[in-house]
Formats: structure tokens, sequence, C-alpha cells
């Protein structure tokens, strides 16, 4: 990715929260993506899911086994989504216009 050269962007009315994220700014590590992950497996609407599961008659062991299929399919989509705004620095809001 070429240099961009931030003064220029800013005259020319773009907005700081727009532009990437300076390397130096960059401060997530492997803990904070792990959170998110784990915010996004943890969550009410999971909770009522294992009942329900286990209302239609399913083991324990089948339960756990569908939940940690459902949790592998949220990272991998939640890496692939949020690859070029690790990487990069590209703001969520950026990349969804």
């Amino acid at each position: 990715m070429e240099q961009i050269n931030r003064e220029e962007l800013l005259k020319a009315g773009y907005s700081e929260d727009v532009l990437p994220t300076q390397p130096a700014d960059k401060t997530w590590n492997i803990a904070n993506f792990f959170s998110v992950w784990m915010g996004s497996v943890h969550n009410i609407p999971n909770y009522l899911a294992i009942g329900g599961l286990f209302a239609l008659g399913m083991s324990v062991g089948q339960v756990f086994s569908s939940i940690m299929i459902a949790a592998i399919l949220i990272s991998i989509v939640m890496v692939l989504n949020g690859h070029a705004g690790a990487k990069y620095g590209i703001p969520r809001k950026k990349r969804l216009t």
C-alpha cells in the first residue's frame, strides 16, 4: 500500500475518522482480537440457542459440537472481514462505503 499524505487528504475535506490508522496507533494484539471473538460467541442469543438445542433433545456433546462449529465459522468470517482493517488500518466505516 502506497504512502498516504494525510495533510493533503485533510485539506481536501476528508475526516480524520476515515483515514487509515497510522502504524504507531495500531495497538491491538492477539488478546484484543480474542476478546472480540469471544464477545461474538458469548451473548444472550447464543445462550437462548443452547437452551433451544437442549429443548430439541440434543445431548450435551451434540450441543457443544454445534456451538464449537458455529464459533469456528464465526471466527473465519470475522477474520476475512477484518483482514484489510487489521493489516492496512482501514476504518470500518470506510470499508462500508
